[in-house]
């Protein structure tokens, strides 16, 4: 395909698009207008110079726009992965935080927790991830904040619900350490980045406790 018939092509989409979408329609009167200015008047180009420059400004809108089309079917595609956190807090209103293991998201720290299984019920995931890793049992006590996080190769969307510790003897199955944190110690750890965004939500909640 030529240069001449990709750029067709790209205008006969853009164009298509420009008829659902007033933004699109605006901007690409605005490239034509601006592209005749400057191949017409600025570069005295007669009316020829005037057409070719509204096609190239228009052609470049259109590459931008179609270009975001693209990455935005791609986004939609992206894999969603669905997982939960626990928020556990002991009998002196501590929360529990663990460390991952060096040659696992470079040994930073996470709130606990794991994928929800398919047709699993999003609280019993929580209870369950819990047992398996940590060994400990909890009670679930309420939602506190979803974290949605980009990854190259996921989308990661991670609902965490506060917990009260009711029993079990904490063992690590999967982590390397573990720590009982109060409010004045959320920020004193080196944090996964999708953990970071819990901790302003689990502040206020702790600072409301007191």
């Amino acid at each position: 395909m030529t240069i001449w018939a990709k750029m067709r092509e790209y205008l006969r989409r853009q164009l298509a698009e420009a008829r659902r979408n007033r933004a699109c329609n605006l901007w690409m009167y605005s490239a034509c207008l601006c592209g005749a200015l400057v191949g017409g008047f600025f570069l005295d180009g007669g009316r020829a110079g005037a057409v070719i420059g509204a096609l190239l400004f228009a052609f470049i809108v259109a590459v931008v726009f179609v270009g975001k089309d693209e990455l935005d079917m791609k986004e939609e595609k992206r894999k969603v992965l669905e997982v939960v956190a626990a928020l556990v807090f002991d009998e002196e209103g501590r929360v529990l935080a663990t460390q991952c293991a060096p040659h696992k998201h470079g040994g930073g720290w996470e709130f606990p927790g794991g994928k929800i299984e398919p047709g699993e019920a999003v609280e019993a995931a929580v209870v369950r991830e819990i047992a398996e890793e940590l060994s400990l049992e909890i009670e679930v006590r309420q939602f506190l904040h979803t974290v949605n996080w980009h990854y190259p190769a996921f989308h990661l969307r991670m609902h965490c619900y506060v917990c009260t510790l009711r029993g079990g003897n904490l063992t690590l199955r999967e982590h390397v350490a573990a720590r009982w944190l109060t409010v004045d110690e959320l920020y004193s750890l080196e944090w996964l980045p999708a953990d970071v965004d819990v901790l302003p939500w689990l502040a206020r909640y702790m600072k409301e406790l007191r």
